[in-house]
């Protein structure tokens, strides 16, 4: 390793040759160090993360993580993972190397989130960037060991009861006048899709004959734009009931010429905001319309639906997520299903 020293400038710079992904050498230059050391430590940095070594810099890992990750994820996920980095795990963690953190290391940090008072929802979330941060560099830059195995987990949050049930939609849904407002929201209740989905639907994607819709967009609100689903299980075509698609085709067919994209509404906080109006009009606890999607889900689950198919009407990305999110409705089931059970038990034919 080498650096040099800028008279002109009085400042170090780093100069190396490095080997990029596709075998090109190549010749690296970096100006304005103030020290030796700080130039020294940039090109350590630069030459583990091009050789796939371990030993960078938790910056410069989570550097690599999420350009990774924002390739492959939702802009919204995205975003939650580039917070929970730059607000809450680089200022504690970023300058040491990631071979040298310890399970003792992770379990100091979070003992530190847990004393500042967040939310444990939250501290669930920074906990998890770091976690997959960490599987990031096991899978693909030689870690042997995520610090995180070695760790007790943090205890969950208390799940709230976020959903309603079935009885408490038609009453939400018999105040609805407006036809735009009932074909959006019986959408996000009878499909489960993420408001972003609905956003991106567009006229061709609405199959009357099939009573299906088709999810491959959604509208992102960073970007302002309609935008491809990234994961391939977010991507599929669902049944809707035909008493809601003919309420559907209502609100379209009160067009004399449909917008393409029907249900594009700028921001979901305004239609937070009409549904916190519907349902202090049905004289129900407020929800939001993320509700409705969980509100699907938990009416799939009692039904007795396999969660494999849960799992793909959500778009989720394998059956064990769904299983994660909802484990505390299928925790009631099994309640219910053991006192069914014991009926039967009790009552022999």
């Amino acid at each position: 390793m080498a650096a040099y020293k800028d008279e002109k400038n009085n400042t170090w710079m780093a100069r190396f040759y490095y080997t990029d992904w596709k075998g090109v050498r190549k010749q690296k230059k970096k100006r304005g160090f103030e020290k030796k050391k700080d130039a020294l430590a940039y090109e350590a940095d630069f030459m583990a993360k091009a050789e796939q070594k371990p030993h960078m810099t938790l910056k410069t890992l989570s550097d690599a993580f999420l350009a990774d990750y924002k390739v492959r994820r939702s802009a919204n996920s995205y975003k939650l993972a580039e917070t929970n980095a730059r607000l809450h795990i680089l200022p504690d963690l970023g300058a040491l190397s990631v071979d040298e953190i310890t399970p003792l290391t992770i379990r100091t940090w979070q003992n530190k989130l847990k004393e500042s008072g967040k939310a444990a929802g939250t501290i669930s979330s920074i906990n998890t960037t770091l976690k997959t941060m960490f599987s990031f560099a096991v899978r693909f830059y030689g870690l042997i060991h995520n610090p995180f195995d070695g760790v007790e987990p943090l205890k969950q949050p208390e799940p709230k009861k976020e959903f309603i049930e079935h009885p408490t939609w038609l009453q939400l849904y018999a105040v609805m006048t407006n036809k735009h407002d009932r074909a959006i929201f019986s959408l996000l209740y009878w499909s489960g899709m993420r408001v972003g989905e609905v956003q991106g639907l567009s006229l061709k994607d609405i199959n009357f004959d099939t009573n299906t819709v088709n999810i491959d967009k959604q509208y992102s609100s960073d970007s302002k734009k309609i935008t491809e689903l990234k994961t391939r299980g977010s991507r599929r075509v669902i049944t809707i009931p035909d008493l809601y698609m003919d309420v559907v085709k209502d609100y379209i067919n009160s067009y004399i010429e449909p917008p393409t994209y029907p249900f594009a509404i700028k921001t979901a906080r305004g239609l937070n905001d009409k549904l916190e109006r519907y349902c202090k009009k049905a004289e129900i606890d407020k929800i939001t319309v993320h509700t409705l999607r969980h509100s699907h889900a938990s009416l799939l689950i009692k039904e007795g639906t396999a969660v494999n198919l849960i799992s793909e009407r959500l778009g989720h990305t394998t059956p064990s997520v769904t299983l994660s999110v909802y484990a505390h409705v299928y925790e009631n089931q099994d309640s219910e299903l053991a006192g069914k059970l014991n009926d039967i038990g009790n009552n022999p034919a």
